[in-house]
């Protein structure tokens, strides 16, 4: 099978991986299957560090396979099929991943919700996605109950004990996974068949569908490589405060972590301030990912003994524009990189800094990554010079439109996702987002 992996590092520059990169894209593909078999050392490498109150689980890539393999025979006993959704309502956790990937092998849609759902919301996006099955945490199953959402099978993950709790008519499922066959045989998947259905609040707080198929995973490699300066592998260890629910924690952050090889951090509580520091000192955290308001709480809460600390992190991944106090902080306090990842609803992550490559610019987005073409575009879908505002006209490129001016309007042309986010491009082909979008300030 073709490797898609991008490679970036064998570039000289920026400019150079523009001009010669391009896509290579397998026409059968599983995000599941690839991420768990292309490592050869899978019986030991250490995928996923959950902390947990009382210590750190440790489960190897081959440990998530076998699991995972167990929970696709589980959901094809309930009549779970290739192309029926399946949701998974879990915090950071073993069970979350096992679950999303058990379901991604059957070559069932996952359908990522969050814990914090109201009933409203939980109960709008169940019969939008109409799932054939549910996993979901104990303490929500009354919740679930409810809500007239029709689904036939769920499996609810209790807290790991030797008490006997009768949860009929749904499904233990721990117990659920324990006791299932691990001969599954892999559904092959179109590499455009769908993998994640993601729902996400509009301006006015109403859920919106965003569907993205297997082959997203590979689009979101190069801003993966770029904005963690292409040390990735064995070494990394990624952690996302994030909910593992939407594209920006998931398809940008989780899956091309496991991709690479890096061990991911579960947690499932919802930490801030001093609770990052915890986390990410525990499970020795080498590349964090998070949101502005995530970073600047790490700056905030920054131990007064850093630089006794066993850990370093190298680097820090941000998905909105990083204050100046934070990028001078990382720099002097840990020496540590900040790189900025543009990430779109609808494409995935699009532009990223790389300070590899360039230099980064406070405030900046970073620049459209090899194989992207990002454009500002006025409200007839004109192309705008560098430094006039307008809203972003994003498109997969191939080696020669890389390089070149598009040859047609984004107005015009089918292969352009006319974006929300409003913004300007600078000469160097930076990309600032106005303080009018919304989420410039997420």
């Amino acid at each position: 099978m073709l490797d898609p992996t991008p490679h970036l590092e064998r570039f000289a520059s920026y400019e150079h991986a523009c001009s010669e990169f391009r896509w290579l894209i397998p026409d059968s593909f599983n995000i599941a299957n690839a991420i768990l078999s292309r490592h050869p050392d899978a019986v030991t490498r250490v995928a996923l560090i959950e902390a947990r109150p009382g210590g750190l689980n440790t489960y190897t890539y081959g440990g998530l396979d076998y699991l995972s393999d167990k929970f696709a025979t589980a959901l094809d006993e309930r009549g779970v099929r290739p192309r029926d959704s399946v949701a998974v309502i879990l915090p950071q956790s073993a069970a979350a991943i096992i679950a999303q990937l058990g379901a991604l092998k059957l070559g069932a849609s996952v359908v990522p919700l969050s814990v914090t759902l109201e009933v409203s919301a939980l109960a709008f996006a169940l019969r939008d996605s109409a799932p054939r099955a549910v996993v979901i945490d104990h303490t929500l199953r009354e919740r679930l109950r409810s809500i007239d959402a029709s689904v036939e099978t769920v499996f609810v993950v209790e807290k790991l004990n030797p008490e006997f709790k009768d949860i009929s008519p749904d499904f233990d499922f721990w117990p659920e996974v324990f006791e299932a066959s691990a001969d599954f045989t892999l559904v092959e998947t179109a590499v455009h068949s769908p993998a994640f259905i993601f729902y996400r609040a509009d301006s006015e707080g109403r859920l919106v569908r965003t569907t993205h198929n297997h082959a997203s995973l590979i689009y979101q490699l190069p801003a993966f490589e770029m904005c963690n300066n292409f040390q990735v592998g064995e070494g990394s260890t990624i952690w996302t405060p994030q909910e593992w629910v939407s594209i920006d924690s998931s398809l940008c952050s989780l899956y091309p972590a496991l991709w690479y090889g890096c061990r991911i951090v579960a947690c499932d509580s919802f930490a801030t301030g001093a609770d990052l520091w915890s986390v990410i000192e525990r499970c020795r955290v080498t590349n964090f990912f998070g949101n502005r308001a995530e970073v600047t709480s790490l700056r905030q809460a920054t131990p007064a003994t850093i630089s006794a600390c066993e850990f370093k992190l190298r680097n820090i991944g941000c998905t909105g524009a990083v204050p100046a106090d934070d990028h001078d902080w990382a720099i002097e306090s840990l020496g540590a990189s900040v790189n900025t990842v543009y990430c779109n609803p609808l494409t995935g992550s699009v532009a990223a800094s790389c300070k590899s490559w360039f230099e980064t610019r406070t405030g900046s987005m970073g620049r459209a990554t090899p194989g992207y073409s990002i454009e500002i575009v006025d409200e007839q879908g004109r192309m705008l010079p560098p430094g006039s505002e307008g809203r972003l006209a994003i498109r997969r490129t191939d080696k020669r439109s890389a390089i070149e001016s598009p040859p047609i309007q984004p107005s015009s042309a089918e292969d352009w996702t006319i974006s929300g986010d409003v913004g300007f491009k600078d000469e160097d082909g930076y990309i600032w987002l106005s303080q009018f979008s919304a989420r410039s300030k997420k």
